[in-house]
């Protein structure tokens, strides 16, 4: 049971959304993104938070996503983020049976609102400090697998699934930010997302249905961020996000699985924003593991596409 609840931590890692910040769009601005996402790991931090070989060997995944956000007022931005969205392509070089097995599937919607409390453009204005504050859930899309038959797949010899990317467990809570406005060209952001997870009753490969309890989770995040205009036309950014993320040990059928996990990473990214007909933003990060417990040492290649129009 643990090695699976493993795997299940470490497609989170497949989610390396881009650090955020305070600042929120302008009335009447929408924003639409897309997401690609190639994950690869074959090391994980044990309970020691030493580094060894990974459960399953090497796994790697391909994901897309997207995001839809609008701007209501100059203080208030909408937002659906599915970021990833759909695991594409996987593999697991060595799964429990022998074979071509996959992790693909749905991942989570996230639906919520950023107010800028505090900013040029917030509620209390201010040049030097931002505040923002986003309450949502994340959707659990609905899963279908018939694992039953994906187990029958597997010991009859044809690829199947090993695991879902999504826990589908519904989570409520909030992200916070602050900026710290130093120059025009350079800002500290700090960034807290905090999710609490319903119970969800599921099945999974080789497991009996039962109740799945997986708490919370806590990410804090740290980046300093520079940018430069070339012209009006032309301006770049770049970021060094450091992001530690910790949950509680998953508890399934009452019982406590002793897997509480813990993971800090760097993501080093860099853009470029271009004003045109249709005003867009090209972004790339890289996301290493520093250190950990119970969780996989996974690099993550992010490209972000984001383009502007205005009504």
């Amino acid at each position: 049971m643990k090695k699976f609840l493993v795997l299940l931590l470490v497609l989170a890692a497949l989610a390396p959304a881009f650090a955020d910040d305070a600042k929120v769009l302008p009335k009447g601005v929408f924003r639409l993104s897309f997401v690609f996402a190639s994950n690869t790991y074959d090391e994980s931090y044990d309970a020691n938070g030493d580094l060894a070989a990974a459960t399953y060997g090497e796994i790697s995944a391909l994901s897309l996503g997207t995001a839809v956000e609008f701007g209501i007022t100059d203080q208030i931005t909408a937002a659906i983020q599915w970021t990833p969205a759909y695991v594409v392509s996987s593999t697991v070089e060595t799964p429990p049976v022998p074979g071509d097995a996959n992790v693909n599937g749905l991942m989570d919607l996230f639906v919520g609102a950023k107010f800028q409390i505090l900013g040029a453009n917030g509620f209390i204005k201010n040049d030097i400090f931002r505040v923002a504050f986003a309450p949502g859930a994340l959707i659990p899309l609905p899963d279908n697998t018939d694992w039953a038959a994906e187990f029958a797949n597997a010991i009859g010899g044809d690829p199947y699934k090993l695991a879902s990317p999504s826990i589908q467990a519904m989570g409520l809570g909030f992200r916070a930010y602050f900026d710290w406005v130093l120059s025009k060209m350079f800002y500290l952001n700090l960034y807290n997302q905090t999710i609490f997870y319903l119970p969800v009753t599921k099945a999974g490969f080789a497991t009996a249905e039962a109740e799945y309890e997986y708490g919370y989770k806590l990410t804090f995040e740290v980046e300093p961020h520079f940018d430069y205009s070339f012209s009006d036309k032309v301006s770049v950014s770049v970021g060094v996000p450091a992001t530690f993320t910790m949950k509680p040990e998953v508890v399934v059928g009452g019982v406590g699985q002793d897997n509480a996990s813990y993971i800090l990473t760097a993501s080093p990214s860099a853009s470029v924003f271009v004003m045109t007909f249709i005003p867009f933003e090209f972004k790339a990060g890289y996301t290493l593991p520093l250190l950990g417990k119970n969780a996989d040492a996974a690099s993550t290649l992010v490209l972000q596409l984001k383009t502007f129009l205005k009504f």
